[in-house]
């Protein structure tokens, strides 16, 4: 077998492994939203994807590493739903960012309430939670120093947002994610950014 041949096999098994685990992925999504966390086992998933039991194991390591895995992916959804107004863009409106974070929040609902509910329990899930909650005050607390001199405490501020998002989000989307609750969430979300940033 010549060079092109062994590096073409090779990417067709870097291709196959990654199209494995988007449709594991894809699965896992499916059935969280029909059967919440405590019915997401490892054969309802593998049996959505069509694929083996053994295939899991080579993308994770148990059920809590398959949560971290759509936890990573909805803290990046989330980030790039407000990444222009988060790097300090001038032109990114602080309803715009909201609007589209918890449109995020809503569409995947069921990872979020997943993530918060297990965290307490898995330290794997505890620590890719962590991370995102402090990756957003971080980000925030940014934004806020920049454009609010006059907040003497910006990270306190931002970890108090955030906080108050998360909590508020998590309630009410874990009883309906119906657009009526979307948009009354976004209205109560602005009012408190607004009353404590002033935009």
């Amino acid at each position: 077998m010549g060079k092109r041949a062994r590096g073409d096999v090779k990417s067709g098994r870097r291709r196959a492994r990654k199209d494995a685990r988007a449709a594991i992925i894809t699965a896992a999504r499916d059935v969280l939203a029909e059967h919440g966390y405590e019915g997401l086992t490892i054969d309802q998933v593998m049996a959505r994807a069509d694929l083996s039991r053994t295939i899991f194991y080579r993308h994770f390591e148990d059920r809590g590493g398959l949560l971290v895995a759509l936890w990573t992916d909805f803290v990046t959804a989330l980030t790039d739903a407000a990444s222009d107004w988060l790097a300090g863009d001038p032109s990114a409106s602080l309803e715009e960012s909201l609007r589209a974070n918890i449109e995020v929040f809503a569409a995947d609902a069921d990872v979020f309430i997943a993530v918060c509910d297990e965290a307490p329990s898995d330290p794997d899930v505890r620590a890719a939670y962590e991370a995102g909650f402090w990756g957003f005050v971080d980000a925030i607390e940014s934004r806020i120093g920049a454009l609010h001199p006059e907040i003497a405490d910006p990270r306190g501020t931002a970890e108090v947002l955030v906080s108050i998002d998360e909590r508020l989000w998590y309630r009410r989307f874990r009883s309906s994610t119906d657009r009526e609750v979307i948009d009354d969430t976004y209205r109560v979300t602005l009012e408190a950014w607004k009353a404590v940033l002033g935009e």
